[in-house]
């Protein structure tokens, strides 16, 4: 794709105001509604070493955040405000839905208020989105979010504690139903959990997460919570697996021969990768060997929340919850291990980053076929050379 532009906005900042104007990545918590699409940091466990980063979400923004008490230094001489008071503006640039470029015209407004008491940290907002699709109808959804970490132990040993729950409802009227005509309710819930510990030479990671799921696909409300793509678990199962899955749900509904002209919205049903109706766990390992490298371990169990349904496949079974290759009310999607070396290359002012992964899938009855027959074992590996200055 070329070069883009990522970034770019001006900031002032005084003892009680702060006012960003320009181009940002938007991030939210631990990003699952609104994730910069920045690669797992070295020294950052909680996030998942694992796949790289694709897609960023962009936006315009006009921010302004009020400090209505005085700054506080903690022990290691790091200077915050307590309370953070934040009301922003937003034209969406590019996200999982939208595009300007494509002729979506997204805009945003929240509010919210972020805290720290000592190793706590706390964060709650509220957006509204009014989105219009270039191909026609709009969204228009209320977002409610809450975030939070706590830093139990921070010194010879680590233990701490951080998730996010998201809740948005509000209408769309961008699928259009055959069986029931109108605007389409929207309700659904997402959330994610971690827990770390770890020492100088290793660290532990317990993720769970759980997106809420539309049991009947036929109806007027939309129940399904989908993760922003740009939060990883694994290589595989959702990256890789669901992607291609789902990508071929929207390739068979927009074939002419099966009902003439596909409805508005059907390529939403590509999820490019993204968690939704899932509930999953992931523990993570990571070992420090000498020489600055690094060691990465993880595991991923998953189910659907509700039965999976493809909507091509349920379309010719009549509407029964169909799964993508004919296994019918599934839920297991399956599990995988995944391995990784990393290692970065100080040449200062440069740093070269090299990271090797190997990542195995085994699929659970949510993939067999209508016989039953399991579909087959998927092996991915990845090669990631990066230099930062």
């Amino acid at each position: 794709q070329g070069l883009r532009l990522t970034q770019a906005y001006a900031m002032a900042a005084g003892r009680w105001l702060a006012l960003k104007v320009g181009l940002v990545r938007g991030q939210f918590g631990v990003g699952l509604v609104a994730n910069g699409g920045e690669d797992a940091d070295p020294e950052e466990v909680g996030q998942s070493p694992f796949d790289v980063a694709y897609e960023h979400d962009r936006n315009l923004r006009l921010q302004l955040a009020v400090f209505p008490f005085e700054p506080k230094t903690d022990k290691r001489g790091k200077t915050q405000a307590p309370l953070a008071l934040v009301v922003a503006a937003d034209a969406v640039m590019d996200d999982d839905t939208a595009s300007w470029e494509a002729g979506d015209r997204t805009y945003q407004v929240l509010g919210g208020a972020l805290a720290r008491f000592g190793p706590v940290r706390l964060a709650a907002g509220t957006l509204y989105r009014d989105q219009a699709y270039a191909e026609g109808g709009e969204t228009k959804v209320w977002l409610a979010a809450l975030t939070g970490r706590w830093d139990i132990l921070q010194r010879t040993h680590r233990l701490w504690i951080e998730g996010e729950l998201d809740s948005y409802f509000g209408t769309s009227t961008l699928s259009q139903s055959a069986v029931r005509p109108g605007a389409f309710d929207v309700q659904a819930t997402g959330g994610v959990g971690r827990l770390g510990y770890g020492r100088a030479e290793y660290d532990l990671v317990f993720e769970g997460g759980y997106a809420s799921g539309d049991d009947n696909a036929f109806d007027d409300r939309i129940n399904t919570f989908t993760f922003d793509r740009e939060h990883r678990v694994g290589l595989l199962m959702f990256r890789q697996a669901i992607r291609q899955s789902s990508a071929a749900t929207a390739y068979n509904v927009a074939d002419p021969t099966y009902r003439g002209s596909p409805s508005r919205g059907f390529d939403q049903l590509a999820n490019g990768g993204a968690i939704q109706n899932a509930i999953y766990v992931n523990p993570r390992f990571r070992y420090r060997l000498p020489g600055d490298l690094r060691l990465d371990l993880g595991y991923v169990w998953a189910r659907s929340a509700v039965p999976v349904t493809d909507a091509f496949r349920s379309g010719l079974a009549g509407g029964a919850p169909v799964a993508w290759r004919g296994a019918a009310e599934a839920t297991a999607l399956g599990h995988e291990v995944d391995l990784g070396l990393g290692y970065d290359w100080r040449l200062e002012p440069v740093t070269v980053r090299l990271r090797s992964q190997v990542g195995v899938f085994v699929p659970g009855e949510a993939f067999q076929d209508a016989r039953g027959a399991d579909a087959p074992t998927m092996w991915a590996g990845l090669t990631q050379v990066e230099v930062r200055w």
